[in-house]
């Protein structure tokens, strides 16, 4: 009986598996981003492809509003049946966002585990240093903690202030 009831569960893993391996996610991605439109948010020169597990997006620039906010290498979702990732790989701000903020982002990743499905963590570095963080969306709280060189510090003491200084590093904390 026992045996009966393991298989089962792995049959059930598995056909879940082929779902998520067979899903059309190009179509999905084309779907969403028609969402995207009304709220003026649009994903352009991009080349989607789809490796299984894995969905990812070559080479394309965001844009809101008209003005380019980002231009993208590759941005790559992974999904399973208990554990997903979000990852950009190295990403450059416009000139206009980057007046206030660092460009140059070299990485950044958010997670989602079935395990916890209230916590995304998320973490990144790039040219103002490393920064982890960890967003709650049943209290609606972010928290984002940047380890930052101390010339990052002064060349963008605007957003330092809005820190916290802490022995883990600059924290800043936000309700949404």
């Amino acid at each position: 009986m026992v045996k009966k009831f393991f298989a089962f569960l792995v049959w059930i893993a598995l056909v879940l598996i082929l779902v998520i391996v067979f899903l059309p996610k190009k179509e999905l991605y084309y779907l969403a981003e028609s969402y995207l439109l009304p709220l003026k948010i649009n994903i352009n020169e991009e080349t989607a492809s789809d490796r299984g597990l894995v969905f990812s997006l070559q080479n394309g620039q965001i844009i809101y509003d008209r003005m380019n906010i980002t231009r993208f290498d590759e941005i790559a979702l992974t999904t399973t049946l208990f554990y997903n990732a979000l990852e950009i790989k190295p990403f450059v701000l416009s000139s206009e966002v980057g007046a206030f903020l660092p460009r140059r982002i070299e990485r950044l990743k958010a997670t989602h585990h079935i395990f916890m499905p209230h916590i995304v963590n998320f973490s990144g570095e790039g040219e103002f240093g490393s920064f982890k963080g960890k967003l709650n969306l049943i209290d609606r709280k972010m928290a984002i903690t940047l380890d930052a060189p101390s010339e990052v510090q002064q060349k963008y003491s605007q957003i330092v202030r809005m820190m916290n200084r802490t022995e883990e590093g600059l924290v800043y904390e936000l309700q949404f």
